[in-house]
């Protein structure tokens, strides 16, 4: 309800929020995702120092059938990050943005991205991981448009959803 208010309120209609898909925002995207799926190599490491080994909440295992497994791919790599990036980089930052320029806008999408996530999925132990990935849809959002944003956020979620099947199915 907050977010439609936003958007009314804002008037951030459909152009606004740039779901034009040039080969620059494209390959934008495409490249932004790629960097999230590389960014915790380095974020994680600050994520252990600052909150200790935490164990890892797996929402599949090895009894998941492949429909599960299908399903899981699907809905956590593609339609979550399309709604999510609808949602905080299409009108959340949008109104952010106009109302106190790029840099707070961003900060303030990516943080409240970043505490979602960690109530949500109960993940303190990757706030440093989210806040990267989150800047880096915020920086791709404000300088490419949403849809480059969108397919970064589809190609990490993707990326690591493939990895994690293939990771849990090899144990």
């Amino acid at each position: 309800m907050l977010v439609a208010r936003l958007s009314t309120e804002n008037n951030i209609k459909a152009e606004r929020r740039e779901y034009r898909l040039t080969p620059r925002a494209v390959i934008g995207g495409l490249v932004g995702g790629i960097v999230c799926v590389l960014l915790p190599a380095v974020t994680m490491r600050v994520d252990s120092v600052l909150f200790g080994e935490q164990p890892e909440h797996n929402v599949i295992n090895a009894e998941t059938s492949v429909v599960g497994r299908s399903l899981f791919a699907a809905v956590n790599g593609i339609a979550i990050p399309v709604a999510e990036e609808f949602t905080w980089r299409g009108i959340v930052q949008s109104a952010l943005t106009d109302r106190f320029g790029g840099i707070t806008g961003i900060g303030l999408t990516g943080t409240l991205f970043t505490l979602k996530h960690v109530v949500v999925d109960r993940s303190l132990n990757r706030l440093t991981t989210l806040l990267a990935i989150g800047t880096v849809f915020g920086v791709l959002r404000h300088r490419l448009g949403a849809g480059p944003s969108t397919i970064a956020h589809v190609t990490a979620n993707l990326l690591a959803s493939l990895i994690a099947l293939a990771v849990q199915r090899s144990e």
